[in-house]
């Protein structure tokens, strides 16, 4: 006599939504791991200075280990059954506080930011304003005595939930023509209007 299958455990077709969110989420993880594969060996190598075959040594270390760890922990979280779900312990256990003395001194930073959240919280789900990078004026070799007439400046913002991205651009944008220096003109290139930012419920598929 076979037994009923729980209500809980029944397959349910997946809407478009959720599979879209997926595939977004897929392309994203796609574009961050090509650029990290590309890039690392350059970056420690041109960037931080490291001899190649040391930083080649590291990342074989690294690969070899996740060809290892990572099945095994993917079939851990597939098979694990808890009143939170399969994945959400693994992620509470990573939210767990960490050193933050210990983290500002390996990123040569200063403690930073709004102490009623952890560093954590910070640097992962407030909101941001990011410089990626600043240019301008002559960059080659020797020197130059010509002052440069124009420097640019390239940002990103990240948002936190109910913040309208439209907002947000246009209060940097006011923010920083209020504090220009005298004789300058500012001018603003902005890429679209933003995506609003958004939560998920506990419980939904995406974070199954």
């Amino acid at each position: 006599m076979s037994e009923g299958v729980p209500i809980s455990q029944k397959s349910e077709r997946l809407s478009v939504s959720t599979k879209l969110f997926y595939g977004v989420g897929s392309v994203a993880f796609g574009v961050k791991d090509q650029g990290f594969s590309y890039l690392l060996l350059i970056f420690y190598n041109q960037v931080v200075g490291l001899p190649s075959a040391t930083v080649g040594l590291a990342i074989m270390i690294a690969l070899i280990f996740d060809s290892f760890l990572d099945p095994i922990m993917g079939q851990v979280s597939d098979n694990w059954r808890s009143r939170w779900g399969r994945r959400h312990p693994f992620m509470y256990a990573a939210a767990l506080p960490v050193d933050e003395a210990e983290f500002y001194g390996e990123v040569g930073a200063a403690p930073y930011g709004d102490t009623r959240f952890s560093v954590r919280e910070r640097i992962t789900l407030l909101p941001t304003i990011e410089v990626n990078g600043m240019w301008g004026g002559y960059i080659g070799a020797g020197s130059k005595t010509v002052l440069p007439c124009e420097a640019h400046a390239k940002l990103t913002m990240r948002l936190g939930p109910n913040m309208d991205p439209v907002r947000a651009q246009a209060l940097v944008r006011d923010h920083l023509l209020a504090r220009a220096a005298k004789g300058t003109t500012l001018t603003f290139e902005e890429s679209g209007n933003g995506t609003p930012a958004f939560t998920l419920r506990e419980g939904h598929p995406l974070l199954a």
